[in-house]
């Protein structure tokens, strides 16, 4: 987290900007009532919405690359990738998760690197998911998100029912597992065993026996984690065709899918 005098400065060029751009209007108030910095919490590790007071929590998105430091607030984040200043990390969701803790990445090939390339089209997508929130938050007939928490995460994978396979070490519990515990924040069920009612499985590989008992099961869509990883990270369900490691039996419904990022991980004994 930034200090005070550089929040000060990034709201300056925001209001700045915003007297530029409607010139006509009258700022007599300012954008900004509360700035946030690395002074305003005791520790400078953790972060939190207590500064706004806990009647307006239900109001507030945070956009941040780290998760660790909002857990007090996670139902409120949007997670982002981080930008090149921190190309030497691995992708977010890896960074946290207990079985990559240890590992080790090449800069060159770490999707949190993302610079200027024309392909990253990031803050486009959280424009548009950003106004969707607002949309939805201030609808003047319908009062269902009355909450930005009601309307993050509990609803990117309604209906998903997922089981992994080559991510989660046996040394932990499963329902314990980083990877388990986001898929669950953002909406969906999550199971140790392949069923008839389990919709996805995520791996690592095509050949494992979760896989290939998946495989004989109808509508059960195999992928890789970048599906997750999609989804998460733009807020939709991925389509699974794009993240597909094996073939399947056609799905008899519609799927429409979306993207999130788990490394692949070579652990002696995984789920």
């Amino acid at each position: 987290m930034s200090s005070t005098s550089y929040a000060q400065e990034v709201v300056n060029l925001l209001e700045n900007n915003q007297r530029c751009l409607y010139p006509h209007e009258c700022y007599d108030q300012k954008l900004f009532k509360v700035i946030a910095s690395r002074g305003t919490f005791a520790d400078g590790q953790t972060k939190d919405l207590g500064v706004f007071g806990d009647e307006l929590k239900s109001m507030v998105v945070v956009v941040d690359d780290r998760r660790d430091v909002w857990w007090k607030e996670v139902f409120n984040l949007i997670q982002v990738n981080a930008y090149e200043h921190y190309r030497y990390c691995s992708n977010y969701l890896v960074c946290y998760c207990n079985c990559c803790a240890n590992l080790s990445y090449d800069s060159e090939n770490s999707c949190c690197g993302l610079s200027d390339c024309e392909e990253d089209n990031t803050l486009f997508s959280l424009e548009e998911l950003l106004d969707s929130i607002h949309r939805k938050f201030f609808d003047p007939i319908d009062n269902e998100y009355s909450d930005v928490r009601s309307i993050l995460k509990s609803r990117v994978l309604e209906g998903c029912h997922i089981v992994f396979s080559g991510l989660i070490p046996l040394s932990i519990q499963a329902n314990q597992s980083f990877i388990w515990r986001v898929a669950e924040e953002y909406g969906a069920q999550c199971y140790e065993e392949v069923s008839s009612h389990i919709t996805h499985v995520i791996a690592t590989k095509k050949q494992t026996p979760k896989v290939e008992r998946a495989r004989e099961i109808l509508d059960v869509m195999i992928v890789d984690k970048s599906w997750l990883e999609e989804s998460i990270q733009l807020f939709r369900r991925a389509d699974e065709l794009k993240h597909q490691i094996a073939t399947f039996n056609k799905p008899s419904g519609d799927f429409n899918l979306s993207p999130c990022t788990f490394n692949a991980v070579e652990v002696p004994s995984l789920y």
